[in-house]
């Protein structure tokens, strides 16, 4: 059984953001994978981002080529777009990322990313097939982890209500169900009686949890890749699951004159008792 960890220490990656790959499927959640495969001419941020792309994330600028689309964030990722073309087989890859490690993948007719894997030479490697819901908002990962000629698949699942996402839901690969856990996420508090708006849709909710499975690169939400967020910020996060009693995040924002949100402080509490904090700026 794993260890006992509420959250991972970023669970607000950066700046928050499957059913069809496609955004036709209406189930929510999940439903199965059932990808229409676009080219990268689809790849477009500014569908997501409706004020612009934000000019540095975690202090990282981010660069674009002559088309719009995210090539580099910092030094951290790059981004190669391999074709123009529609393509049906599932092994040849229309994007190519690399951020601590290279990762190869294709995206939906919507341009967004609904299948990645971490390793195109090896036997060992783990590939994550995702859907959309049809307000094009993550609605189901199955995260595939395959080693010596055998495979398990962890499955996330998102619920939303008004296009805010209300809950996450982790069925572990182990099959045992105290490995299984939700995260619950709420909008509004003893201080904010009314949601703040994710103005920009700059802010991506991001409550996974990958263990020691392999790192899924999120952080190319900020080229445009991974479906529309939430439109709120996110106040309280909380995990419930076999010993997870008292396990919770809570976010709370600083917003400029503009209405964008300008900067996070997220606090992890376990045990009801706070572990560490970090403090997110944004900048556009």
């Amino acid at each position: 059984m794993k260890n006992k960890i509420c959250f991972p220490l970023l669970a607000i990656l950066f700046c928050s953001s499957l059913a069809s790959c496609s955004s036709d499927d209406k189930d929510e959640p999940g439903g199965n994978w059932n990808p229409t495969i676009g080219t990268s001419e689809d790849v477009k941020p500014t569908q997501v981002f409706t004020d612009g792309l934000p000019s540095k994330v975690y202090g990282m600028p981010i660069t674009t080529d002559f088309k719009g689309r995210v090539t580099e964030i910092g030094n951290s990722t790059t981004i190669k777009y391999t074709d123009n073309t529609a393509r049906s087989d599932q092994n040849t890859y229309n994007i190519i990322i690399k951020h601590d490690g290279t990762y190869f993948g294709y995206v939906n007719t919507d341009g967004f990313l609904c299948y990645l894997r971490n390793d195109n030479y090896s036997d060992d490697y783990t590939e994550w097939k995702i859907s959309y819901n049809a307000q094009k908002q993550i609605s189901m990962i199955q995260e595939i982890y395959n080693e010596e000629g055998e495979s398990d698949t962890a499955t996330y699942r998102w619920t939303y209500k008004d296009m805010n996402m209300t809950q996450m839901s982790y069925t572990d690969y182990s099959g045992d169900s105290e490995d299984n856990y939700k995260v619950k996420y709420s909008y509004t508090d003893n201080s904010n009686s009314t949601p703040i708006p994710n103005k920009g849709n700059y802010v991506f909710t991001q409550p996974f949890d990958y263990d020691d499975h392999g790192l899924f690169p999120f952080i190319v939400y900020y080229a445009g890749l991974l479906g529309l967020p939430s439109p709120d910020l996110v106040l309280k996060g909380e995990r419930i699951g076999h010993d997870y009693d008292g396990c919770y995040q809570k976010y709370t924002w600083n917003i400029s004159a503009s209405g964008h949100p300008s900067s996070v402080e997220i606090q992890d509490y376990e045990d009801n008792e706070l572990e560490y904090s970090d403090y997110i700026d944004y900048q556009w």
